[in-house]
């Protein structure tokens, strides 16, 4: 009973951790697939400050090939014409990460016909010129470090970026188209707090709010750099609130290939053996290996152990013997034989005469004592007892 008590306890036990294990896998996949693990802005993230919808949204396009960019720009594929190229959202870039558009591989991206589209976070943006260090969101060190502003200016003439005035209360912010364009509409509901400053050369002005530019592009080789001085517009709350959907088509263009990066963002893919496991969906199988596993440690733990009778000492004495051949449960009426048995195993040799004599004399008086009506037989204790005192009398001689 205690030991039935004792598995079942393991059991139970066994299964409270397996409960607990898949609990703690059930609240993190609740939380990955909402999203908010994720950076503001990230195309993984589902609530109001992602853009998964958007990203959700082009991927019902037909003829989009729709992939997200784990990797550092040096890895991003060739565009293969202005066309039918590929296009790459950086979205929620931080301010101080703008140098990180320098990076070589990113603007030979650019420069073989991809469109690089940047659209910054949406942060409170008035300070912006305060000196802060730029490093990678992935924190890989592969960046490149900071160049001088003379290099930057030379290469790419990046737009200062600032904040706006406040917005008046009851009153909404429409940035206004600079140009005219028949693919672009006519004024954008804008809610970020950030602007640029003065046009670079090079780069022109797409839409302006209160004298300050909002959206720039400007051409790069056979490709063009579109950037965005806020990232709500790309955002599931903007979407759904105050969608501008003309912006947006006009944003993801006509290219093939489209490409939401979440290296910036610190979402990097490094290969191992759980990221393949994740692809191939195996998640099933290991849990039913580990189980496997459980239950054979489980098994083995609970096998019967059976006794070795050869590691069992012998008795010391006749007295231990004779104890030891009663617990072996031999029927009463062949008691007399097992002890008669016993004992010329060890004393009946080829050298003794004596004791094949006596042995000859006991097998004659059971013979004649079993011949006997029932009720003239000589009990079992008394021939024991006879011829325990004859043999010891005899072998005293």
């Amino acid at each position: 009973m205690r030991e039935r008590s004792s598995i079942l306890a393991k059991a139970g036990l066994c299964l409270l951790a397996v409960v607990l294990v898949a609990g703690l896998y059930v609240l993190l996949s609740w939380r990955f697939a909402r999203g908010d693990a994720y950076a503001e802005y990230s195309s993984l993230r589902a609530d109001p400050m992602g853009c998964r919808a958007y990203y959700d949204a082009l991927s019902e396009v037909p003829g989009r090939q729709l992939a997200r960019f784990y990797r550092p720009p040096v890895e991003l594929p060739a565009a293969s014409s202005p066309s039918t190229g590929t296009r790459l959202f950086v979205l929620g870039l931080s301010p101080w990460d703008m140098d990180c558009l320098q990076d070589d591989a990113l603007l030979d991206f650019v420069h073989g016909g991809g469109v690089l589209l940047v659209a910054l976070a949406s942060a409170d943006l008035a300070d912006a010129g305060a000196s802060q260090p730029s490093k990678c969101g992935a924190g890989c060190g592969t960046c490149p470090a900071p160049r001088p502003a003379a290099v930057l200016a030379s290469r790419l003439s990046l737009p200062k970026v600032g904040g706006l005035p406040p917005v008046v209360a009851g009153s909404d912010r429409w940035a206004r188209l600079a140009m005219p364009s028949g693919a672009l509409p006519s004024e954008l509901l804008w809610r970020d707090r950030g602007g640029f400053g003065a046009v670079p050369a090079d780069w022109s002005a797409l839409y302006i709010l209160g004298g300050q530019p909002v959206v720039l592009q400007r051409s790069w080789g056979r490709g063009r750099i579109v950037l965005c001085a806020g990232s709500y517009l790309f955002s599931n709350e903007a979407l759904s609130i105050a969608r501008e959907t003309a912006f947006l088509a006009w944003c993801a263009g006509d290219d093939e290939r489209l490409l939401f990066d979440e290296w910036h963002l610190g979402v990097a893919e490094r290969p191992s053996l759980v990221t393949l496991m994740r692809r191939a969906r195996l998640h099933g199988l290991v849990i039913g290996v580990l189980i496997l596993f459980g239950m054979v440690i489980w098994r083995q733990q609970h096998l019967p152990v059976c006794d070795d009778d050869d590691d069992e000492p012998l008795p010391a004495s006749a007295a231990a013997g004779l104890a030891r051949l009663l617990q072996a449960n031999v029927p009463p009426s062949q008691l007399l034989a097992a002890c008669r048995d016993e004992w010329a195993r060890d004393a009946v040799r080829p050298e003794q005469g004596d004791a094949q004599g006596a042995l000859d004399e006991i097998n004659a008086e059971l013979a004649a004592n079993a011949a006997r009506p029932a009720g003239e037989r000589r009990s079992l204790t008394e021939l024991y007892n006879h011829w325990c005192d004859k043999l010891g009398r005899r072998w005293q001689r």
